[in-house]
């Protein structure tokens, strides 16, 4: 038989590709927007009439996130008058919309008899302090009756004068006046109104 020489293919050269070690991926710290009890306030280095919010990162550091107005003119001469004072003692923080989130209440006048000032709610959301409109209406100190569910202000007038409101949220969510007191001086009487609305605003 006849043998014939089979043709050898060209060798060729292989090139080995080794993938990069695949790095971890790496996240921004964030914080949980339900939980406020690392919330902490301070004066804004910045500018005048602003107050730092800060809190607690999930990386363990404080860092500042919000920055909310409000006339700090009154807070910073009352800490001068008295250096054992904080901001802390002008920042109420109360639930007054009663969401199990507390809202705050910076009094912008600590010297007066009627304490007055600003009022912020707290979105859980998002983890800020939204301007609150309805509560900025009345810029009274409210006080806050959990049992009741209601919210009430007092404005002294004088020695005897004085006017007390009584709001309560209704079921639009829309804080509505419940009873109104107003004590006043008529010649040498001191007389007593007491006025109850219902839930229209009907006297």
């Amino acid at each position: 038989g006849t043998t014939r020489e089979v043709p050898v293919a060209p060798r060729q050269n292989k090139t080995t590709t080794t993938a990069a070690p695949t790095q971890p991926a790496t996240h921004a710290p964030s914080f949980d927007p339900k939980e406020c009890s690392s919330i902490t306030y301070s004066f804004s280095s910045n500018s005048p009439n602003k107050i730092d919010v800060s809190r607690q990162y999930s990386d363990g550091k404080e860092r500042s996130y919000q920055v909310i107005s409000a006339d700090t003119t009154e807070i910073q001469k009352a800490m001068e008058q008295d250096p054992s004072k904080s901001i802390n003692d002008f920042i109420v923080k109360n639930d007054y919309d009663f969401d199990n989130y507390p809202d705050i209440f910076i009094i912008e006048r600590p010297n007066d008899t009627n304490k007055t000032g600003k009022y912020y709610h707290y979105d859980p959301e998002n983890g800020t302090y939204q301007p609150w409109a309805e509560l900025n209406g009345i810029r009274f100190e409210l006080e806050r009756n959990a049992a009741e569910g209601i919210l009430g202000t007092t404005e002294t007038k004088d020695d005897i004068e004085y006017e007390q409101k009584i709001y309560k949220w209704n079921a639009q969510k829309q804080l509505v006046m419940v009873k109104y007191t107003h004590q006043y001086q008529a010649g040498e009487q001191v007389l007593i109104d007491y006025v109850n609305y219902d839930e229209n605003g009907t006297e």
